[in-house]
């Protein structure tokens, strides 16, 4: 589909043992792309390494640690001169209503969603030169807050924040930034999801226009559109992928 685009190139793709980020590697990789993949279980990571193949280098990284995100990025800059793509992808924060949630959970949220891409953006867009690309995963909550989920509504909202700030800033040198918001799609973290609604997937595909939830495989190809010179004037923008699910015009 992206015929030779990645090929040799270097990318790296945060929480990629499952779910989003795993399908996203997976495709790079299928792609000719090198890719840096991560997650905070070195034994899921050697499971995903040896399915993935010799173009994955695997580092363990705890996206809520600083240190431990500051060690994956000294670990990626070992084995990468340049980095020509990279795809943030953050972990999930405990699911919650507003008032049921302690003052150190926000704290540990934005740790997560916020501050690790924070850091991960500045050093990485740092080994890019011009033709690379950047693309940051958030979610449809930050449109239509999700009943449950404060600490995610709340706090990725300011990934919309930083891939429009990010993308002025690098537009110049010829690095674009996007922004992906996903709905729901067949992942572990929608069945965790479903058991805390207690719905089940029929129900929330009634939901949805498209009477059915995403294949992460359809998230893979808007990243790799996004990542590749199919999309070379596009920048600063945040794009909905939900099977119609938003229904705000903007």
């Amino acid at each position: 589909m992206f015929s030779n685009y990645f090929n040799g190139k270097n990318a790296v793709v945060t929480a990629s043992t499952s779910g989003l980020g795993f399908v996203t590697a997976k495709s790079l990789i299928n792609n000719g792309a090198n890719v840096v993949i991560c997650s905070r279980s070195r034994e899921k990571l050697k499971k995903v390494k040896s399915e993935l193949g010799n173009n994955a280098k695997d580092f363990v990284c705890d996206l809520s640690n600083a240190d431990s995100v500051n060690e994956f990025i000294r670990n990626v800059k070992s084995i990468f001169s340049e980095i020509h793509y990279f795809v943030y992808i953050p972990g999930d924060p405990m699911p919650g209503k507003f008032f049921n949630i302690e003052i150190d959970d926000w704290y540990k949220a934005t740790d997560i969603l916020l501050i690790s891409a924070v850091r991960m953006v500045k050093e990485f867009s740092s080994m890019m030169n011009r033709n690379s690309s950047i693309v940051i995963s958030t979610s449809v909550a930050i449109k239509e807050p999700l009943p449950d989920l404060a600490l995610s509504n709340v706090v990725r909202l300011s990934l919309a924040g930083l891939v429009k700030t990010v993308s002025n800033e690098l537009a110049p040198n010829g690095i674009r930034v996007n922004g992906i918001l996903p709905g729901y799609f067949l992942t572990p973290g929608l069945e965790k999801f479903m058991k805390l609604r207690n719905i089940n997937l029929k129900e929330i595909s009634k939901l949805i226009p498209m009477m059915r939830v995403g294949d992460p495989e359809e998230f893979a190809n808007l990243v790799l559109f996004l990542l590749s010179p199919l999309s070379s004037y596009i920048t600063g923008t945040m794009i909905t992928i939900d099977g119609g699910l938003l229904r705000s015009v903007f």
